[in-house]
This record gives C-alpha cells, sequence and structure tokens, in this order.
C-alpha cells in the first residue's frame, strides 16, 4: 500500500482547476430517459432443480 500526504491547500487548488471542466462536463450533455424499460436478468422456475430459481 502507498502512503502519500497531500496538504489541504493541494486539494484546493486541484478543486479550482478542474472544478470548472468537470461541470462542464456534467452539465454539458444531460440524459436522455425514456419511457421504455428493459429487463436485463430474469430469475425462473426450473423443474428438477435444487434451487428453486435459476438465474438467466
Amino acid at each position: 500500500m502507498i502512503h502519500i500526504e497531500v496538504s489541504h491547500k493541494s486539494v484546493y487548488n486541484w478543486l479550482v482547476k478542474f472544478a470548472p471542466h468537470l461541470i462542464r462536463i456534467a452539465l454539458g450533455k444531460p440524459i436522455a430517459f425514456t419511457k421504455i424499460w428493459h429487463v436485463d436478468e430474469k430469475f425462473i422456475h426450473v423443474r428438477g432443480s435444487k434451487d428453486p430459481h435459476a438465474y438467466l
């Protein structure tokens, strides 16, 4: 494990330098949500399986 000491002034300087860029990226393109939802995974009952539900 690497131990790095960072002063609060260094963190503040990094924040002042990069915060405007991060804000511009975050607010630049809003996430488009739709009314359509997709199911990514499903549990099904498999006859003869020891597990009551199997992952599909």
